[in-house]
C-alpha cells in the first residue's frame, strides 16, 4: 500500500454477507528456536522437574468443528483406554480432521514455572507418500517459526512425535508458568503450498493445450486423418516439453520432501513421460488424446486429495525434560496377545 489515502472496495457477487471491520496490519516475524533459546538463557529460565502431564483425546477442550469427534481404534494395544473387541473412545481426528484451518485445543494446568518438552502420540496412515502438517500454538501464539508446520510422516502404526528438530534428538523446550495453559494444533499445508501452486498452474496450462487440440480434432479424432497439429497450434511442442520439465521437477521435489515414492510421484512421472513422448511423436497425439485426458484428470484428482492432512491423536504429553516418554509402538508380545 502506498503512503496516504488508499481505497478497498468489496463488490457483491452473490449471497448476503455481514462485514464487521477490515484490518490492515503487518504480520509479526516469528523468532527462530535458537533466538528463543537465547532468550531463555538470558532470563535465567531453568528446566522443570518431576512433571508428567498426559492429555488424552477426551481432554480436548475446544475444536473448530463439531465433525472433529472422538473415535475408537481397536487395532492397537497401546491405545488408552484399550479393549480388543469393545468400543472405547480413545482417539480424536483421523479423516474428520484433515481440512486446512481445522484445529483442536487442549487446556492443562502447570504445577510450577519452568522449561517443558511436548510430545504427541499420533498416526497418519491415510496419505501414503505424504506428510500431515500441524501448526502448534501455545496459549494462542506460535512460539517460534519451526512450529509453523510440524510434519507427521506416513505410518501404519502410532508414533511418538517429540516436538524438536527432525535431524536431532534434542527436543524443543517451552517456558510455561504455573497455572492454566493451552495447546492448539491446526491443520496447515506446510511446504506443500509451493508444490500445489506449481501443479495448479501446470494443470491450467495443460488444460489450455488440451482445449486447443480438441478445437481442431474434436473429442473423438479420426484415426485415419493427419491433423498436422504442430503447424496449426504454434508452440505446441515447446509447451509440451516445458510442462513435462515442470511436472518432472515437482515429482522429484515431492519425493525429496516425503522421502517416499507414493501415488503422487507416480502420477506426475507418468504424465511427464507422456508429454515428452507426445512432443517427440506429434502425429500420435490425436490417437492418444483420451490417455492424455485421463492422466490430466488423475492429476486434478490428486490436487484435491493432497490438500487433505488427516491425523489421529491418542494423547499429548507435557513433561519436564528428564521424564522418559512411553513407547508408541506395541511390542511383539502385546501384538500377539491382542491378535489372540
Amino acid at each position: 500500500l502506498q503512503e496516504g489515502l488508499n481505497r478497498i472496495v468489496l463488490h457483491s457477487r452473490r449471497e448476503p454477507m455481514l462485514v464487521d471491520y477490515l484490518r490492515i496490519f503487518q504480520v509479526d516475524e516469528l523468532p527462530t528456536y535458537a533466538e528463543k533459546q537465547a532468550e531463555y538463557k538470558e532470563k535465567g529460565y531453568t528446566e522443570a522437574r518431576d512433571v508428567f502431564i498426559k492429555l488424552h483425546e477426551r481432554d480436548s477442550t475446544y475444536s473448530s468443528e463439531s465433525t472433529i469427534s472422538h473415535m475408537f481404534d481397536q487395532g492397537d494395544p497401546t491405545m488408552e483406554p484399550y479393549h480388543p473387541a469393545l468400543i472405547r473412545l480413545n482417539m480424536i481426528g483421523g479423516d474428520s480432521w484433515s481440512q486446512t484451518g481445522q484445529w483442536v485445543r487442549w487446556d492443562f494446568e502447570i504445577p510450577a514455572d519452568g522449561l517443558y518438552k511436548i510430545a504427541i502420540k499420533g498416526k497418519q496412515n491415510l496419505q501414503r507418500g505424504s506428510f500431515s502438517n500441524r501448526r502448534v500454538y501455545i496459549d494462542g501464539q506460535v512460539p517460534f517459526s519451526e512450529l509453523q508446520a510440524v510434519r507427521f510422516p506416513y505410518s501404519a502404526n502410532y508414533i511418538m512425535k517429540v516436538l524438536g528438530p527432525e535431524e536431532e534428538e534434542t527436543p524443543y523446550l517451552f517456558y510455561l508458568t504455573e497455572g492454566t495453559h493451552s495447546i492448539t494444533l491446526e491443520v496447515v499445508l506446510g511446504d506443500l503450498v509451493d508444490v500445489i501452486r506449481t501443479i495448479e498452474n501446470s494443470v491450467y496450462e495443460l488444460n489450455s493445450i488440451y482445449r486447443q487440440i480438441v478445437m481442431i480434432t474434436s473429442p473423438t479424432p479420426d484415426p485415419m486423418r493427419t491433423y498436422e497439429l504442430p503447424k496449426r497450434i504454434p508452440g505446441l511442442l515447446d509447451n509440451l516439453l516445458e510442462q513435462a520439465d515442470i511436472v518432472s521437477d515437482v515429482a522429484a521435489a515431492l519425493e525429496a520432501y516425503t522421502g517416499q515414492k507414493g501415488g503422487a510421484t507416480v502420477i506426475l512421472q507418468d504424465l511427464a513421460r507422456q508429454l515428452r513422448d507426445l512432443a517427440r511423436n506429434p502425429d500420435t497425439i490425436p490417437t492418444r488424446l483420451a490417455e492424455f485426458r485421463d492422466n490430466l484428470g488423475s492429476l486434478g484428482t490428486w490436487l484435491l486429495t493432497v490438500r487433505q492432512q488427516p491425523l489421529a491423536i491418542d494423547y499429548l504429553i507435557i513433561a519436564s525434560p528428564e521424564q522418559e516418554l512411553p513407547a508408541a509402538a506395541a511390542t511383539f508380545k502385546e501384538r500377539m496377545e491382542h491378535e489372540a
